[in-house]
């Protein structure tokens, strides 16, 4: 296959969660020596990453030659994703020390980490670090998870409010995340 094929079907590993495929993958990167293309290294570290391979995923990310964006935010997701709200946020900073401009996607990501955990105040940092460090203006999946942050600790009038704040009209994600956590909080008339 050639490299776009080779990528495609890591992405679908990824997507499935096929690990063993993924690895089986790898293996035929490693003997047509291709593992060192950047978009290669990358999709490996993400494949790894969310098929819940963390420490393979490290592995890979450890041999990249060069590390952007896209690197270290498949390394944030695929903790945030597996539960290790803390360890993501660890790989936010050290993204930060690398001097690695966070993207839009990377917020939407910590933010996540921060609804596993349940750390609002963190997510308030995050999300006002969004626009005033890097000048990232917030997007309804940025919203979105900081409504879900603050339903799942059951600050479901904040969440409310800050939906109804929103610089445009909320989607149907945000209101099923108020909806829900609701619902978990047995917040009918809310609800």
């Amino acid at each position: 296959p050639d490299l776009v094929i080779t990528l495609s079907i890591l992405k679908s590993c990824s997507s499935l969660g096929a690990l063993n495929w993924g690895r089986l993958l790898h293996d035929h990167i490693l003997r047509n020596r291709r593992e060192s293309d950047f978009g290669v290294g990358n999709t490996l570290v993400d494949m790894y990453a969310k098929c819940g391979s963390l420490r393979e995923a490290e592995v890979m990310f450890d041999r990249l030659s060069s590390r952007n964006a896209v690197s270290w935010n498949a390394m944030i997701a695929g903790y945030a994703q597996h539960g290790y709200s803390e360890l993501a946020m660890q790989w936010f900073e050290s993204m930060q020390l690398q001097h690695i401009m966070p993207t839009y996607y990377t917020f939407i990501t910590i933010l996540a980490a921060c609804t596993h955990s349940g750390q609002v105040e963190e997510g308030y940092r995050y999300f006002r670090c969004m626009y005033n460090s890097y000048k990232i203006t917030p997007g309804d999946e940025h919203y979105n998870c900081m409504v879900d942050l603050l339903g799942h600790v059951g600050r479901l009038k904040e969440a409310e409010e800050l939906l109804k704040s929103m610089p445009f009209l909320p989607d149907v994600n945000g209101w099923m995340s108020l909806l829900t956590t609701c619902s978990l909080f047995g917040n009918k008339e809310l609800g």
